[in-house]
């Protein structure tokens, strides 16, 4: 009898120790799987999509504030003082469009009347407006007095020397004219070295000028101004 009794003791307790794991096993599962179903529902809803998209907007931004554009314009005009002829003033206007690293440049300058057609190239820099330097190649034609064209090339460097200014040079040398028995096409070369100041797309630059390109003048200075855009 009394070994009966232990044996269903036993029994009990085992069947209470099955019922009590099976409930913890039932609970464990129940919980894990709510968890799972938390776990994707987080994985998309409105909430979370709208605050990506936010995010990716202000990427976006944030990417088109710092990538350089691929397109950069700008129009320029200066005035002119030569040593020689006594008094003698020119005004030149300039008209220069890039993309990447690649732009034209046109010229024209009233006295006389000159025309120059510029292919450039930019080996440095991310702007026109900043840090560069660029190399160009291109041709003059004169079309007032002795008509004649020439071949033209060289190089201008723009160095900041603050965030709103520094000094900006360029060299040019003119093969002799075609067509030009007068020899005022002659061949030559022409140095500009500026000093500017930025006022965020304006630019107001002035300083030396050499033109022995032209045997009738010599050097003197100019003053101008660019807007970029």
């Amino acid at each position: 009898m009394g070994t009966i009794r232990i044996l269903l003791g036993a029994g009990i307790t085992s069947l209470l120790f099955c019922t009590a794991a099976f409930s913890d096993e039932s609970y464990t599962f129940v919980v894990k799987k709510q968890d799972e179903k938390a776990q994707a529902k987080k994985g998309w809803n409105l909430s979370d999509w709208i605050s990506q998209r936010d995010s990716m907007r202000t990427r976006d931004l944030w990417l088109a504030m710092h990538t350089p554009t691929v397109y950069e314009f700008y129009i320029s005009g200066d005035y002119r003082f030569l040593n020689a002829p006594k008094d003698e003033r020119d005004q030149r206007v300039q008209l220069g469009a890039f993309a990447k690293i690649f732009g034209l440049t046109f010229e024209a300058e009233n006295e006389p009347k000159r025309y120059n057609a510029l292919f450039n190239v930019r080996v440095f820099g991310l702007y026109q407006q900043g840090t560069n330097l660029t190399l160009f190649a291109g041709m003059r034609s004169q079309s007032e007095g002795e008509t004649f064209r020439s071949a033209v090339y060289g190089a201008s460097i723009t160095l900041y020397l603050h965030q709103k200014g520094g000094i900006e040079t360029s060299y040019r040398k003119y093969l002799a004219g075609t067509n030009d028995p007068d020899g005022v096409g002659a061949s030559g070369t022409q140095v500009e070295a500026n000093i500017f100041l930025d006022f965020r797309f304006l630019r107001i630059y002035g300083g030396y000028l050499g033109t022995p390109v032209d045997p009738t003048r010599e050097a003197g200075y100019q003053l101008g101004a660019r807007i970029f855009f």
